[in-house]
């Protein structure tokens, strides 16, 4: 679920993604607060379903105004505040606005850590994420008790990883194996960016951490 807001000719927009949920789900209730842009001035509501099945939303609303001086959570400053250009190995949060479940899939992750029983994890980005459970099957073959879990966000880099680990994602869980597949997203020209031997040293720290 994202909301796209365009400015008054429509030359200018913006996706800020309100909720994300993967694989099978019931019924779920949500709700997602996001601050449209000052030139903002039509927004669209946006339900992106990729896969087999059936999706729909229902009751749909706007909840109540966020009261004014509430203060500004560090959180809230990220999401607002993308981070400079850096080199590969450098941490740092996502960058792109219409992704902003991204802090609360890196919640998530730490919460499940948290709880431990975790023999593998499986890091990266869209490439890992794209695998789904299909980690965890291969690695029963090898070990039918092992429990695997699939920490892959989709557009991350090496940067992203990095501020995720340090964030405390791994915290509680100590996996026998990690599985990682992570650099395809610094070759873009963008703040993430790098030469060849700044991913390979990227790519090193992940593996340091």
């Amino acid at each position: 679920m994202a909301i796209q807001s365009f400015n008054e000719n429509f030359s200018r927009n913006t996706w800020q993604q309100i909720i994300y949920r993967q694989d099978n789900t019931d019924w779920t209730y949500f709700d997602g607060e996001v601050e449209v842009p000052d030139w903002c001035r039509t927004m669209e509501l946006r339900f992106l379903v990729e896969g087999e099945g059936s999706a729909w939303l229902d009751e749909v609303g706007n909840g109540e105004e966020v009261a004014e001086g509430r203060p500004v959570t560090a959180e809230e400053e990220m999401r607002a505040n993308p981070p400079g250009k850096g080199k590969p190995w450098e941490p740092a949060w996502c960058i792109y606005n219409w992704r902003s479940a991204w802090f609360d899939r890196h919640k998530a992750f730490k919460e499940r850590s948290s709880r431990g029983g975790i023999d593998v994890i499986a890091y990266g980005d869209s490439i890992t994420e794209g695998w789904g459970d299909g980690a965890g099957r291969l690695v029963k073959k090898i070990k039918p008790s092992a429990t695997a879990v699939n920490y892959g966000i989709g557009g991350d880099s090496t940067r992203q990883l990095l501020w995720r680990i340090a964030g405390g994602e791994t915290d509680g869980a100590a996996p026998s194996l990690i599985i990682l597949a992570i650099g395809t997203n610094n070759l873009y020209d963008d703040v993430n960016g790098g030469g060849n031997e700044e991913i390979v040293r990227g790519v090193g720290a992940v593996a340091e951490e």
